[in-house]
């Protein structure tokens, strides 16, 4: 028996060191909110946010969530630990510990951490990816602008080439030395 706790008791801490090597590897911030604060991050997590473990288990997670989001992203929080339903994924934006703001795509599943009510959530930086949308808006919207612009020059073209004609037409009947020939 000693000998297959001994076994089963290596096989757990290997099994947990492959658990915390893909959590810590994750491309995404992963970690857990209880009682309004992070009590468990990655990472990714700590990087993309900027504090320390110590920092997110004492900083209310409403500080981290951006002024003009943060009423809805608090709603919906709390509705998922009640059990409500939400949107499976929505954005929003976080203030770093520097102040930077940064767009970020959120999932989160509600899970019971040391015996109480928590959520899992799964926070993707999309900042980069908002910023080359906002550019291909602005580079469509120039095209379009182009292209109204080219249409607006052909048709006040079309309307020149009619004055031309019927001056080309006058010029034909008068005699050069007349005073409005030029």
């Amino acid at each position: 028996e000693l000998q297959q706790r001994t076994q089963t008791e290596t096989q757990l801490r290997e099994l947990g060191e492959q658990y915390k090597l893909i959590f810590d590897k994750a491309r995404d911030a992963i970690f857990v909110i209880q009682d309004d604060v992070i009590k468990f991050a990655n990472s990714r997590a700590r990087t993309v946010l900027g504090y320390s473990d110590e920092e997110l288990s004492t900083t209310a997670i409403a500080k981290l969530i951006h002024p003009k989001d943060r009423k809805l992203v608090i709603a919906r929080h709390q509705r998922k630990l009640k059990g409500g339903s939400v949107p499976g994924t929505h954005s929003f934006r976080v203030i770093s510990k520097k102040g930077k703001e940064l767009w970020v795509e959120h999932t989160a599943a509600r899970i019971r951490w040391e015996g109480k009510p928590a959520t899992l959530n799964f926070v993707r930086n999309i900042t980069q990816k908002r910023k080359l949308d906002a550019q291909l808006q602005f580079t469509a919207k120039l095209e379009a602008i182009g292209t109204l612009a080219g249409g607006i020059a052909h048709e006040f073209n079309n309307l020149l080439m009619g004055i031309q004609g019927n001056a080309s037409l006058e010029l034909m009947d008068m005699d050069s030395k007349h005073p409005h020939y030029n």
